[in-house]
């Protein structure tokens, strides 16, 4: 119980049969996605003595006869099932209780059918927690325990070879050890399906779902495969195997692929949505968004506004259908009203960057939860928890840190409120929230209170790593490395040199044991200590800084097959340093070059405009002309534009002054419709500037 608690795993309804000498631990929950979440937070457990064991005790007579059944169970052996062995603990109980040394198994033999114990085995359970006790101590009564429990499943598919796949199917094996030993295995009424090797669409989603998770793409995208060609006939789930495998096709840059299962996804949706419009309308407005991104990516322009068009003109729909419901069932319905809300918010600060409106619809969102909330504050707050936490995330898009700032105090505060409420295990989020506001008051140039929250954050992630160091040593790391990036900021390079080595140092380790996780951190690492030594001027080194940043593009490398936009903008930044290096040492060809694969990499208007402004200090006339076109083009926003324009004009000033005045002139009156008073006040000083020194100007 303590174990399912530290995985907020609830629900689940467990009990203990004892034996002589071992103790078998059943867990059932009547909910299919909680067994499924339970089968991806399970992982850690292989690696803990005395887990559980997953199936159902039936007795048909007294009590005292379980721990003889039992008993009989571990007895069982030379079963003869090739490759058997699932992996699942039992729970060996010296402490507790006191081991029965009267017992005589071979009572066993005296036993007649009436004393016969049944095992319903429940597939469904069994399948989805299989895999997270892949890893055991090996003793002989295991093994023989194991090979019993699994007779009976599905899961025995993959153990053996095809041509024995008749012979050890759930009934023939059934059939064959019926009462055997005093064991009685029976299939779970419902629970097995006419081809006991035939997974379902939804099994094989789950599968591919645990790989992906893993980072092991290819083989996820072929589970999603089978699933897509299988005969069951559920269009539910063959929808999550498109949409899903669309989207690790998108993450590996197959983009002809992706377009292909996003199509498919489409078309599932929309058949489903004419079916039941609540529950798959916003699933059909997602993958719209996401064929917008394809293409996009491919160039197909034209496709790409029109889904994406569609994709907004279905979330709104899917705003006002639950509008509509919450008015007759409230109970029901208001909460789905939020989440359709907060999925539009999602869709206009992912897809569109409308970070305004983005944040218009967060705030609809946030009032129906803070309301529900009101009256059911435990149901209700990891809802909210993760609504304040995104309603931050836009504000700092607008770099209007204050508000950003108040949005995660309100998580913070949410969580102290819960806690004292009787949330479960609070400190997860609590180490979340102090950690979201020491990064935000560190943007502000706020140091002592960003320094207290993170160290706060910090000691409770220690803390955590002692229930469960594999799931906490990532984010203790990256709290430790925000709190270098603090210290940096400060100029306080000794300290946040140190830091970065020491994380640096422990995420080699991490990533040498699991590559495809930790690349990232890794590579931003490695780029934020490659820019201290450019910086300090105390240890200032341009050659282990360019070893550091040479570095940084191995692992963003090694990143893009999983998450290639992270991968980019990675690699990006590390090419922007290698460009500083090489203008600090006087290679203003090599700077140029950096520049122009950062600007490949990952196209930004930040990126752009430090070139911009390197081509203009170093008069490259040509470059710079043709960037600038090219950026007036590609960063449309009224705030860009009259900043290009600005920019524009003051660089023709030593060029030609009535073209100057031109670019001024459509600057000034975007400023006009900003109401920036001190750009206008700026602009008509450069334009009495052009005025005065070119006659020609009128």
């Amino acid at each position: 119980i303590k174990l399912l608690d530290q995985k907020q795993l609830y629900g689940f309804h467990c009990a203990a049969k004892l034996g002589t000498k071992k103790t078998i631990i059943s867990v059932t929950h009547s909910g299919e996605m909680l067994l499924m979440r339970a089968k991806r937070e399970l992982r850690g457990f292989q690696s803990t003595d005395g887990i559980m064991v997953l199936y159902k005790i039936k007795q048909k007579r007294e009590r005292n006869y379980v721990k003889i059944a039992i008993v009989s169970l571990l007895l069982l052996g030379g079963v003869g099932l090739v490759g058997a062995g699932v992996g699942y603990y039992l729970y060996t109980q010296t402490d507790l209780f006191s081991p029965d040394k009267e017992t005589d198994t071979s009572l066993m033999a005296t036993l007649g059918d009436d004393h016969v114990q049944t095992l319903e085995v429940d597939i469904e359970t069994l399948t989805a927690l299989k895999e997270s006790f892949e890893k055991h101590e090996k003793s002989e009564s295991e093994k023989a325990t194991m090979q019993a429990m699994v007779v009976a499943t599905d899961v025995i598919s993959q153990m053996v070879p095809d041509s024995l796949k008749d012979q050890y199917s759930s009934e023939e094996v059934v059939r064959k050890f019926k009462g055997q030993g005093g064991i009685n295995l029976v299939v779970k009424e419902g629970n097995t399906t006419g081809d006991a090797f035939d997974k379902s669409v939804a099994e094989l989603n789950e599968y591919a779902m645990n790989y992906a998770q893993n980072n092991e793409y290819t083989t996820a995208i072929d589970y999603y495969q089978q699933a897509i060609e299988s005969e069951d006939d559920n269009a539910s789930a063959r929808l999550e195997s498109y949409a899903n495998q669309g989207e690790l096709y998108a993450q590996t840059d197959q983009l002809s692929e992706a377009k292909i299962a996003y199509e498919k996804a489409r078309e599932t949706s929309e058949q489903l949505s004419q079916e039941d419009r609540p529950r798959y309308q916003n699933t059909q407005a997602w993958t719209e968004a996401k064929l917008s991104g394809v293409y996009q990516d491919l160039n197909q322009t034209q496709d790409a506004e029109e889904a994406l068009k569609e994709a907004e003109k279905i979330y709104l729909k899917t705003v006002a259908l639950f509008a509509k419901l919450a008015k007759s069932d409230p109970t029901t319905h208001r909460q789905n009203l939020a989440w359709a809300y907060n999925m539009l918010a999602n869709f206009y600060h992912n897809d569109t960057q409308e970070i305004k409106a983005s944040i218009e619809a967060r705030q609809k969102a946030l009032d129906i939860y803070r309301d529900l909330a009101a009256k059911q504050a435990l149901l209700f707050f990891e809802r909210l928890f993760m609504t304040y936490n995104s309603l931050a995330l836009s504000y700092q898009e607008l770099n209007e840190y204050p508000k950003a700032q108040a949005s995660y105090q309100k998580s913070f505060e949410l969580t102290q409120e819960a806690r004292d409420q009787g949330l479960e295990n609070p400190k997860e989020y609590l180490a979340q929230a102090l950690n979201q506001l020491g990064v935000i008051y560190t943007k502000q140039e706020q140091y002592n209170p960003a320094n207290k929250h993170l160290k706060q954050s910090e000691k409770l992630y220690k803390e955590l790593m002692f229930e469960d160091s594999h799931r906490f040593q990532a984010y203790l790391l990256g709290v430790q490395q925000d709190i270098a990036a603090c210290y940096a900021q400060q100029q306080e390079y000794a300290k946040a040199s140190r830091l970065y080595e020491e994380v640096i140092d422990k995420y080699q380790i991490l990533n040498a044991q699991d590559p495809m996780k930790l690349n990232a951190p890794l590579a931003k690492a490695l780029n934020s200590l490659a820019w201290i030594r450019l910086m300090d001027e105390k240890h200032h080194d341009t050659q282990q800084a360019r070893q550091l940043l040479r570095k940084s593009l191995h692992h963003a490398k090694a990143l893009e097959q999983s998450d290639r936009k992270r991968s980019l903008s990675l690699g990006a930044t590390s090419h922007i340093y290698l460009a500083y290096l090489a203008l600090h040492e006087g290679s203003m060809k090599e700077a140029f070059e950096h520049y122009d694969q950062a600007l490949t990499l990952h196209p930004n208007y930040e990126t752009a405009k430090s070139y911009l402004l390197l081509l203009v200090a170093k008069k490259n006339l040509m470059k710079a002309n043709t960037l600038f076109t090219s950026m007036l083009e590609e960063y449309t926003s009224p705030e860009h534009q009259a900043e290009l324009w600005m920019m524009y004009g003051k660089f023709y000033m030593e060029i030609d002054k009535v073209h100057a005045k031109l670019k001024l002139e459509r600057a000034l009156a975007l400023y006009h419709d900003l109401n920036d008073t001190l750009k206008i006040e700026a602009i008509r000083i450069l334009m009495n500037q052009a005025d005065a020194n070119n006659t020609m100007v009128q």
